[in-house]
């Protein structure tokens, strides 16, 4: 009962997320690790059958242009990095010190991270060939 409410509270909140996506990203965030996605391969799956039933002409390009821009100052950074490193430049200490970007793990997704990807990714389907 509490789930259900939950549910349909998410779903009033973030109208501009398709239900099929709220299922898919429910499941993936579960509480209990029993009703998560045992695989990322199966989460991918998920994601990949949706979005070629909801937009069959949406192409690889579009998601990697859309994750260039989602990540460009991680990317930039880590090519720099790279560089530094390949006209040895870099510093050997800081490149044993050197991690990855990535979020705060204590950061959750917030809907407005969810509502900015769901209007990325549909402004891209959209600029689609067709």
């Amino acid at each position: 009962m509490k789930e259900e409410r939950q549910r349909r509270s998410e779903e009033v909140a973030l109208p501009d997320i398709p239900r099929p996506v709220l299922r898919i990203l429910q499941r993936a965030l579960a509480h209990s690790p029993e009703a998560r996605y045992a695989t990322a391969a199966g989460f991918a799956d998920d994601l990949r059958g949706y979005l070629s039933r909801a937009h069959p002409r949406y192409e690889r390009q579009q998601l990697a242009r859309l994750m260039s821009d989602l990540f460009a100052r991680e990317i930039a950074e880590s090519q720099r990095r790279l560089n530094d490193f390949v006209l040895g430049q870099a510093d050997p200490e800081a490149l044993l010190a050197f991690r990855a970007p990535c979020p705060p793990r204590h950061r959750a997704l917030t809907r407005v991270d969810l509502r900015r990807a769901s209007t990325r990714v549909r402004d891209s389907a959209g600029r689609g060939r067709g």
